[in-house]
């Protein structure tokens, strides 16, 4: 089974005779190769943990999962909402009207910076004003107010 997080690995443990969770760095550190009696008893104590634990651990595992993207999207979404929040605030700010915000679904991928807090900005993140087409900085900026 993979991990969500690239950085890490689920392993099974013949000491501890459990299933965890570590990181890939940490893994290769103390991964070792069994031969013999003592690969044969590390497959049975796999095998044993799985028939007990298995079904348990994949359960618990995809439910962490579960959560885990709930948490993103309300993360992402929060975000969202405070971009639109100090982006209203920075055309206030600057005396324009505020047009409303658009994802980024018709266009090509775009990367960038913000001008004004030079933070990296991309389509796939950032949303962008209804007035300039720009992507929106989480600090509000877009190009209703650039200047060259």
């Amino acid at each position: 089974m993979l991990h969500e997080d690239s950085r890490m690995v689920y392993l099974f443990s013949v000491h501890s005779q459990r299933m965890d969770e570590y990181p890939k760095a940490f893994a290769r550190t103390v991964l070792t190769s069994l031969k013999g009696a003592d690969r044969s008893a590390a497959i049975e104590a796999y095998k044993k943990w799985y028939a007990d634990s298995g079904e348990t651990f994949l359960k618990r595992d995809e439910s962490r999962r579960r959560m885990a993207i709930l948490e993103r999207n309300a993360e992402e979404e929060a975000r969202r909402h405070d971009a639109i929040a100090r982006h209203k605030a920075y055309l206030e700010k600057l005396g324009k009207h505020y047009a409303g915000v658009s994802e980024n679904s018709t266009r090509s991928h775009r990367a960038t910076h913000c001008y004004a807090c030079k933070a990296h900005l991309d389509s796939d993140l950032h949303i962008e004003c209804q007035s300039c087409n720009w992507l929106i900085c989480y600090c509000g900026a877009c190009g209703c107010g650039y200047q060259i």
